[in-house]
């Protein structure tokens, strides 16, 4: 399993993933990373994006906060502890960082209010 999957023009191609339980979200973002020259697989809920973490190795999960069942922020807890160097970015419809205790926001790379900004969510994921 490797994280870095295929090299294209010389560069090596990150594997991501995307989690969103709104169906155009998920697309959308997947779409645009794909068209950046990333490997992009997506899931629908933070369950599924757990089977897909214990079955691949990915360089970054791109997750919705709020959703069913389990939210972003469960996820990340229950996905670190089985992959501690998972890099996480947060994604929202609304401005939440100022609700994550200190403990989560250091689990995580950054959180991105909806509608992402792909240029900033670009160099997130590159750097």
């Amino acid at each position: 399993m490797k994280s870095q999957t295929r090299i294209a023009k010389g560069i090596i191609m990150k594997r991501l993933l995307v989690v969103d339980d709104d169906h155009n979200v998920r697309l959308t973002l997947s779409l645009a990373l794909k068209s950046e020259g990333f490997v992009v697989e997506s899931a629908g809920d933070a369950q599924e994006a757990l089977t897909k973490v214990r079955s691949n190795s990915y360089e970054c999960v791109i997750s919705d906060i709020n959703m069913p069942k389990m939210n972003g922020i469960e996820l990340v807890k229950v996905a670190k502890k089985e992959q501690p160097g998972l890099r996480f970015i947060l994604i929202s419809g609304y401005h939440c960082s100022d609700d994550l205790e200190e403990d989560e926001r250091r689990l995580i790379v950054a959180i991105l209010e909806k509608p992402v900004d792909l240029t900033r969510l670009k160099g997130l994921i590159i750097g």
